[in-house]
């Protein structure tokens, strides 16, 4: 996994809040994979009706009847995944067995998605950076791109997809969730502005004022 957030100690509040807004965020990605998998059987007809090689669409047909045995596992496996980073808002410990290949992967995938989400994902940084000492940069926020391809690709182990396969449903992965992840982004901004935690210079401001 890369980096957590800056270890810090914080209120038995604050750590249930951040808990409370991971949790919502887990249940609105996970809705958008309820998406993704109500939508890959079509996505993937049109794929093999577009495709002309034999060969291909041998793999796209093998694809489907992985994901009709595998498709609980590896959402399940998401999910879980997703979970247990949880602590990774505070600094707290997570697990931490970092997949080589499935980091570069991940990194290749988020990078469009990171750079469309960059505002929101810098004004969540610097929501928690109010809730916690030292700086925190966007690129280390739970849930952010790069994470959430990571422990989709991991999760996808449990299928043991073909190299053609899982370029395919990771296409898809980026379609019908990556490119979705605004409601998510904005929903985590709401939450924290809700619980008090302020922009950077909506702090600097306050405390220029004190």
């Amino acid at each position: 996994m890369a980096d957590s957030m800056p270890s810090a100690t914080i209120s038995p509040a604050t750590r249930n809040t951040l808990t409370a807004i991971h949790s919502g965020a887990i249940g609105e990605i996970m809705q958008l994979m309820s998406g993704l998998f109500s939508n890959i059987e079509d996505s993937l007809f049109e794929l093999a009706f577009s495709e002309s090689s034999d060969i291909q669409k041998r793999h796209i047909g093998e694809l489907m009847k992985d994901l009709r045995f595998g498709k609980e596992n590896l959402t399940k496996s998401f999910a879980t995944r997703l979970q247990e980073c949880t602590p990774a808002w505070w600094g707290g410990k997570v697990p931490n067995h970092e997949l080589i290949e499935q980091r570069m992967l991940a990194q290749n995938m988020a990078g469009k998605c990171h750079a469309h989400f960059n505002h929101l994902l810098a004004d969540i940084a610097q929501r928690a950076q109010d809730a916690l000492p030292g700086k925190v940069d966007s690129n280390k926020v739970p849930l952010q791109p790069e994470e959430l391809c990571y422990h989709f690709l991991v999760a996808c182990r449990s299928v043991n997809f073909e190299k053609y396969s899982l370029d395919v449903i990771s296409d898809l992965f980026a379609r019908f969730v990556l490119d979705r992840l605004g409601s998510v982004y904005g929903a985590i901004n709401v939450a924290l502005k809700e619980a008090g935690f302020k922009l950077t210079d909506q702090t600097d401001d306050l405390s220029a004022t004190a």
